[in-house]
């Protein structure tokens, strides 16, 4: 069975691998990972997009995916990022976020190749500068998921450290993680610290910036408070010695989105009452570390 399930991997890259022979203005590549786990590198150069569209909105630059296929694929789906900022053209989706779904557009059965679903991107994308929705929270995260370091960095981000998350506060008791803030999302990472690099870096949380309701900070501590209905809060602690930088770069972000509330949070460090968010109440995932550290 292994090797059949090695047979059919091989197959589906050997295929995306010749879509660079056949179309003009696209590369692809790929590199293993693990044992029978590849990233599929696709780089659609920008001279792709104006040579196949009529739309004045054209992309001016080249847009680079990454497909990550597992050893059990196709029985399981594959994830796929986007690597290009497009912010300029009202879409963010090169946050970290799996797009797969939004670009197939139908529930995962195991039938789809790789090669169709690069083949569907271009599609996608124009009808993403043609759409008028919101489409800055497009994709999803996926909690657990298994990132490498140099495909981390490369989300872009406002701010990315290496903090202490609280996960019980009664206890004290503490892990070691990434904090990364996006322009929309606030993020944490687990890790392990090796000699040359990180990995095992996981989510193990993200929610909304436009779900938090408060802040208290209490050196080096610090309280972020998010909405995680309209019945309940959820409070995620963190430990760090960067502190005034963190609180500037939210400050920074809140003012270019015009949040008054949390500004004044900021600036007062003190804590919220409770305002209406319900606008992004979908965009939080529980911690379950959290939740447990809490529960204990």
């Amino acid at each position: 069975m292994k090797s059949l399930h090695k047979e059919i991997l091989q197959k589906n890259i050997n295929s995306c691998l010749n879509l660079s022979k056949e179309h003009k203005y696209l590369i692809i590549y790929s590199n293993p990972i693990k044992s029978n786990e590849y990233l599929i590198t696709i780089i659609y150069q920008k001279n792709y997009f104006t040579h196949k569209s009529q739309n004045k909105k054209d992309i001016d630059t080249d847009l680079i995916f990454i497909l990550h296929l597992t050893h059990n694929f196709p029985i399981n789906q594959p994830k796929l990022f986007c690597q290009t900022s497009l912010t300029h053209l009202g879409i963010e989706l090169c946050d970290g976020k799996d797009i797969l779904e939004e670009i197939i557009q139908v529930k995962w059965d195991g039938k789809m190749s790789a090669k169709n679903i690069i083949l569907k991107i271009p599609n996608f994308i124009q009808k993403c500068l043609e759409s008028k929705a919101n489409k800055m929270f497009i994709g999803k995260y996926i909690l657990e998921y298994e990132y490498e370091y140099n495909m981390l960095i490369k989300i872009p981000h406002q701010y990315f450290y290496k903090v202490e998350q609280i996960i019980n506060s009664k206890s004290g008791l503490a892990e070691k993680r990434f904090l990364m803030i996006t322009n929309l999302f606030f993020l944490i990472f687990s890790y392990n610290e090796g000699y040359f690099n990180y990995n095992g870096i996981k989510l193990v949380f993200f929610a909304s910036l436009f779900s938090m309701i408060g802040i208290k900070r209490n050196e080096p501590d610090f309280e972020f408070e998010f909405s995680k209905n309209k019945f309940s809060n959820l409070s995620i602690y963190i430990k760090t010695d960067d502190g005034d930088n963190l609180l500037n770069i939210l400050l920074f972000i809140f003012k270019g989105r015009g949040v008054d509330y949390l500004i004044q949070a900021i600036e007062t460090s003190s804590k919220l009452p409770i305002v209406n968010v319900n606008n992004y109440n979908d965009n939080i995932v529980n911690n379950k570390n959290e939740i447990k550290g809490e529960n204990d």
